[in-house]
C-alpha cells in the first residue's frame, strides 16, 4: 500500500504476519506492549498476537508493505524441502514479535519495491527471498518479554507431540505403522493422534504417512538406479500396483516417467 495509510484497528489472525513501514512516524500496540513505528519499521507478528498501527504523520510517499502466511503451508515447506527449517527458530520467536534491522529493513523493501505487477508464482518467489532475507538478521530483537506461561507451556508441548509423532513415522515408514501403534508409542489415545494431524498438518494421520512415503520414493528414484519394485518396497508398499496408482495421484505421472523426466543427466 502506497501513499497515506490508514490506521489499523487492534486486531488478530491466524496468519504470520511480515509487515514493513517506511515513511511513517507513529505508533504500535503489539499485545501488552507499545512502540513506536518509523521509517524502515519492520516487525514479524505470530498467530493469534493482537496488532494495531496508529500513525501521526504520513506523506504521498507513506507505506505499507504486508506479507501473510500460514501455519500450515510453513510446517509443509519445513517437512518437504531441508532448507526452510533455518526458520524455525525464527517462526518460534515470532511468538514475541520480531522487531527486524532497518539494514534487513531495506534488503526486503530492495525485494518488493517493484512487485506489484508479477505474476503469483514471481511473488511466491519473492517470498521465498524475503524469508531468506529476515531469516539472517542477527540484529533482530523481540517487542514482547513473555508470552502467556500456560500458553507458552501447551504451545512447548504440543511442538514436542508433533515432533515425535514425526520421528516415529520417519523411523517406521518402510513398515505397516496404525494409528494405535502411535499413539502406544506416545503413550497417549488414538483420538489425541488423531487432533495432531488434523490440528497441525490439516490431513489425516493416512495422508501424512502416504505423502511422507511418497515423498522418500522420489528422493529414492533420483539418487539411486533400485528398480521402481525395491523402491515402492522400501518404503512400505506391498503392492506395486497400489504404489504406482498412489503416485501418479501425488505427481501426475508414473515412477518411471517421473525418474526419466527429473533424473540429473549423466556428464559426458
Amino acid at each position: 500500500m502506497i501513499g497515506p495509510q490508514p490506521d489499523c484497528i487492534l486486531h488478530c489472525h491466524d496468519e504470520y504476519e511480515l509487515v514493513l513501514h517506511r515513511h511513517v512516524d507513529g505508533k504500535a500496540r503489539i499485545n501488552h506492549a507499545n512502540t513506536s513505528v518509523n521509517h524502515n519499521h519492520m516487525l514479524l507478528i505470530g498467530p493469534g498476537i493482537a496488532h494495531s498501527f496508529d500513525s501521526y504523520e504520513q506523506s504521498e510517499q507513506s507505506e505499507r508493505h504486508l506479507f501473510w502466511f500460514s501455519h500450515k503451508w510453513l510446517n509443509d515447506m519445513m517437512y518437504n524441502c531441508e532448507e526452510f527449517r533455518r526458520l524455525n527458530s525464527l517462526l518460534k520467536r515470532a511468538g514475541k514479535c520480531v522487531h527486524f534491522s532497518d539494514s534487513v529493513a531495506d534488503k526486503v523493501f530492495d525485494l518488493v519495491e517493484n512487485s506489484g505487477n508479477d505474476t503469483p508464482l514471481e511473488q511466491l518467489a519473492t517470498l521465498i527471498r524475503v524469508l531468506s532475507v529476515i531469516t539472517y538478521d542477527n540484529e533482530s530483537t523481540t517487542l514482547l518479554t513473555h508470552i502467556e506461561c500456560e500458553n507458552e507451556n501447551e504451545l512447548g508441548a504440543a511442538r514436542a507431540k508433533v515432533e515425535r509423532v514425526c520421528e516415529y513415522i520417519a523411523h517406521h515408514y518402510q513398515h505397516p505403522i496404525t494409528l494405535s501403534d502411535i499413539s502406544k508409542a506416545m503413550h497417549c489415545s488414538e483420538s489425541s493422534i488423531h487432533r495432531i494431524f488434523h490440528t497441525h498438518f490439516c490431513e489425516s494421520f493416512s495422508c501424512y504417512l502416504r505423502k511422507y512415503r511418497l515423498g522418500v520414493a522420489c528422493e529414492k528414484l533420483l539418487t539411486t538406479h533400485l528398480s521402481v519394485a525395491i523402491i515402492a518396497e522400501t518404503v512400505g508398499y506391498n503392492n506395486l500396483s497400489n504404489f504406482n496408482r498412489q503416485f501418479k495421484q501425488y505427481k501426475g505421472m508414473s515412477p518411471r516417467e517421473f525418474r526419466k523426466h527429473y533424473q540429473p543427466k549423466p556428464v559426458v
